[in-house]
């Protein structure tokens, strides 16, 4: 009886010294593993995105902006020729009025020079 009860007791330490082994062996590897770090995102020149508003001038885009503001003055004036980007375009900032108006120069466009009211950093 006594003997049953050792063998049981040492097949049961070799079974969980067993279990363990691989475990240390995983971990070791973890250890030796260097972190993963995400690639850095490739910064964008300036740009409008799809659904961005382009004014052909200034007062266009003034127009459109108090035609927000208020509906029944701007049935008096003449509609803003504005019109929103399709896709992604390039652009660089030409200048500013505020920081709700930017004058910027459409890229790959016959040099065409328009206004937005989208945030653009600085060139």
């Amino acid at each position: 009886m006594r003997i049953d009860r050792t063998v049981y007791t040492v097949a049961l330490m070799l079974a969980a010294l067993a279990t363990q082994l691989p475990a240390q062996a995983a971990d070791k590897d973890k250890k030796d593993e260097k972190p993963y770090v995400s690639p850095t995102p490739a910064v964008l020149p300036p740009h409008l995105e799809r659904g961005a508003l382009v004014c052909t001038s200034r007062e266009d885009l003034v127009r459109y902006q108090a035609a927000l503001v208020d509906r029944a003055a701007a049935a008096a004036s003449p509609a803003p020729d504005c019109h929103t980007v399709i896709d992604r375009v390039f652009v660089n900032v030409v200048g500013r009025d505020g920081p709700s108006r930017t004058q910027v120069s459409l890229a790959g466009q016959a040099s065409e020079v328009a206004w937005t009211n989208a945030y653009l950093p600085a060139n």
